[in-house]
């Protein structure tokens, strides 16, 4: 059962432009799956245990390639964002259960102030013709969808995930 089911996708394309603007779905075979975000060679992405601020996205994409992380990069028109990345993850230091998860920063720089779920972002993205391709890698299932989940799952994975750091 899935949230959401992605009809059209490529499989490995290596023609990435890291240039344009990203939403990396990481761990999509997980629930619920982590996001970031990338434009300009930088990815972004809040963390339970803090976050990743402007890293390389070549350097990202390589090392899930090697750690074999299933990850799809959901491009999407950058002409209608233009705010700064950096500016917009300056105000967020890490997620908080209930109140601030990895989606946040994300719906902040699209200026979406409605309390969405990835799934129900990129429904809305879709629906919106926000989205210009969709790639998969390490991809070993029979279908590429997400799957169900809710506010609750979030904060659970966000409390486990600080309390492992914290043992």
């Amino acid at each position: 059962m899935f949230s959401y089911l992605f009809e059209e996708f490529a499989i490995e394309n290596q023609n990435v432009d890291f240039n344009n603007l990203y939403i990396w779905i990481i761990n999509s075979d997980k629930t619920p799956p982590h996001i970031g975000i990338s434009r300009n060679l930088q990815f972004f992405s809040l963390k339970a245990t803090g976050k990743d601020n402007g890293l390389s996205t070549m350097d990202t994409f390589s090392l899930f390639k090697k750690k074999k992380i299933e990850f799809i990069l959901v491009e999407l028109n950058s002409l209608l964002f233009d705010r700064d990345l950096e500016k917009v993850y300056s105000s967020y230091s890490t997620a908080i259960p209930t109140k601030v998860s990895c989606i946040t920063p994300v719906l902040d720089f699209l200026n979406l102030s409605e309390p969405f779920l990835l799934f129900d972002l990129i429904r809305y993205l879709n629906k919106k013709n926000m989205i210009s391709s969709v790639n998969v890698y390490n991809f070993r299932r029979e279908k590429l969808g997400l799957g169900i989940y809710g506010d609750k799952d979030v904060a659970f994975e966000i409390e486990k995930l600080q309390g492992a750091k914290r043992n």
